[in-house]
């Protein structure tokens, strides 16, 4: 029962959504300058498609044949599928939208041809005798009836009227209330909702569904609008309306910035959007399988065709891809970014910025759904990449509710956790291991074992044999020694070049220790470059920890330093 109802039911509601959009929404000439009528939509059982039955009756001026006619129809139809199917997504409130195949109703064609030909002929069909064995058409439940009601309707809709509510009629893509918005209106169906005790589900017309076919339409997470709303719009905008764009991450990039321009140069393509990802260094090897030749490498020494759009994720500033900033200003007829670092500092025309999302990675799930858009199964494990990376594997604090609701779905979009976290956290080369030994000998622990520093030159790279992506993990394992509150790891990146990572456990803001030599970050991860030798930086990181330590202690005394396990840590080393 549930079932055959939820495919009917939606199938009705794409109906009436389509018709309304005809009337008012859809401006193409090869739409407007005949009449088109939505006689039936068949939606599969599972959900993935349906079909769009349609009759059309062309004008009399425009000199085309009825088979050009409606095949200028089904090309309009064809051409505003991906609006229409978005109005739905909105509208509905499901996730994932049918794709649409539009079709001529030829059973209403073939009875227009049978009715002519019986007029002709001068023959009616006989009218049944209304006795006691002959059901009155009031009592009669078969589909005859459904269709009569259909028919009217349509017929009163052809006149301008429309049964639909005011509160569900189609918005202009522009109107800020049509993104988010979880109002439900009368026939409209809201598949969010979900049930006390997980055992029956009843929507508000009474129906029940149960779980077996409400996996499909019930999300765990709900956008719903708030401050970042406005924002979303432009990005969300500069996206529909950009045919072609460049992607940046930052540089020495992570799986939240891989993540993230991997799953937007996926979610572009498919849209048949041009879409690349610029890079200029490599990226980890452990991060390739989310390159679909997406990527380019390539620096500011190049120059590139002119795209609409240069869009920057999760990158704080123009710094983050330095070798890069001419491509990002010059290349794209319009820029934008979208970033969750506090310590963010804008520089392109649309800017989604929101510190408290765990990872930029979590902020382009929430767009798509904004977008209504359909995510696909590869770009939801490059977001769960992005977010699993960024949350330590979901151990740091800046994992929330919201990061499991999230991931949760995208669960449910059958991603394979197991082949990544295979490939993220379990395929080290000899080379890396041997890399982090050497990296380790030189660890300090210092400020009464409440901080922990090492670092990695060129020469040790060499020795190695490692790549310098393969010195990454160093400074969570150096901060989760017991007692350690913040770790600092510097890596020599060339002739005095060095690039410190901060890290901090609990309570030391690491971004305010990063903002100081022209860094920033997050509370708990952030990081910076200092142009001196390694030398010279490692004696400068660590006055810099102390006084942040020593500052907190002034204004939290319950935090005073105490020797580690009763010894003297200060010039420990492993």
């Amino acid at each position: 029962m549930a079932q055959s109802y939820r495919k009917g039911r939606l199938g009705e509601e794409i109906k009436k959504i389509i018709s309304d959009m005809l009337l008012r929404d859809l401006k193409d000439p090869r739409l407007t300058d005949k009449m088109i009528s939505v006689t039936d939509v068949d939606v599969s059982p599972d959900g993935s498609y349906a079909t769009v039955y349609i009759t059309v009756l062309g004008s009399s001026v425009s000199g085309n044949t009825p088979d050009d006619e409606k095949k200028e129809a089904l090309d309009g139809l064809a051409k505003a599928t991906g609006h229409i199917r978005k109005i739905i997504g909105r509208r509905v409130k499901i996730r994932h939208v049918p794709d649409l195949t539009f079709k001529i109703d030829e059973s209403l064609e073939y009875g227009r041809h049978m009715s002519a030909v019986l007029d002709s002929l001068n023959i009616r069909p006989e009218e049944p005798e209304n006795d006691a064995e002959s059901p009155s058409v009031n009592d009669s439940e078969d589909d005859g009836n459904q269709a009569a009601d259909v028919s009217s309707a349509d017929a009163g809709k052809a006149e301008g009227e429309t049964d639909i509510h005011e509160a569900e009629k189609v918005r202009a893509y522009g109107d800020e209330e049509a993104y988010g918005v979880k109002e439900t209106a009368p026939g409209e169906i809201d598949y969010t909702e979900t049930g006390d005790h997980g055992e029956l589900v009843t929507d508000q017309h009474g129906y029940d569904l149960t779980p077996d076919d409400y996996q499909h339409f019930r999300p765990a997470y709900v956008l719903e609008p708030d401050e970042r709303t406005a924002d979303m719009k432009k990005i969300a905008d500069m996206l529909n309306e950009a045919e072609s764009m460049y992607i940046f991450p930052h540089y020495v990039a992570d799986g939240d910035a891989i993540g993230s321009c991997a799953s937007l140069c996926c979610m572009m393509r498919r849209l048949g959007k041009e879409a690349d990802i610029l890079m200029e260094d490599e990226i980890p090897d452990n991060l390739r399988f989310m390159d679909k030749n997406y990527i380019i490498y390539t620096d500011d020494s190049e120059d590139l065709p002119k795209r609409d759009l240069c869009i920057a994720l999760d990158c704080s500033n123009l710094d983050r891809f330095p070798k890069r900033q001419r491509l990002f200003t010059e290349c794209g007829r319009h820029t934008a970014c979208v970033d969750h670092h506090a310590a963010h500092v804008e520089f392109a025309e649309a800017n989604l910025i929101d510190p408290y999302a765990s990872a930029t990675a979590e902020l382009m799930y929430e767009l798509y759904l904004f977008m209504g858009l359909e995510i696909n199964a590869e770009a939801c494990e490059a977001i769960y990449t992005g977010i699993a990376t960024d949350t330590g594997n979901f151990e740091y604090t800046n994992t929330t509710r919201k990061t499991h609701l999230i991931t949760a779905d995208l669960y449910a979009h059958g991603i394979d956790t197991k082949k990544i976290n295979i490939i993220l956290y379990q395929s080290d080369r000899p080379q890396k291991l041997r890399l982090h030994a050497m990296i380790m000998s030189n660890m300090q622990i210092f400020c009464h074992g409440r901080a922990s520093i090492a670092y990695v030159t060129l020469d040790m790279y060499k020795e190695a044999d490692a790549k310098t992506s393969e010195s990454d993990g160093i400074n969570a394992a150096i901060r989760d020694i017991k007692g350690v509150e913040v770790a600092a790891f510097l890596r020599e990146k060339g002739d005095h070049e060095v690039k410190v990572g901060f890290r901090s456990k609990d309570y030391i803001d690491v971004a305010g220790i990063s903002i100081k030599f022209g860094g920033g970050g997050h509370v708990h991860a952030a990081g910076c470059t200092m142009l001196m030798s390694m030398d010279e930086t490692i004696p400068v990181i660590m006055k810099a920890v102390e006084e942040a330590l020593e500052n907190y202690d002034r204004e939290h005394p319950e935090h005073a330093a105490l020797p580690l396990d009763g010894g003297n840590a200060e010039t420990a080393g492993v």
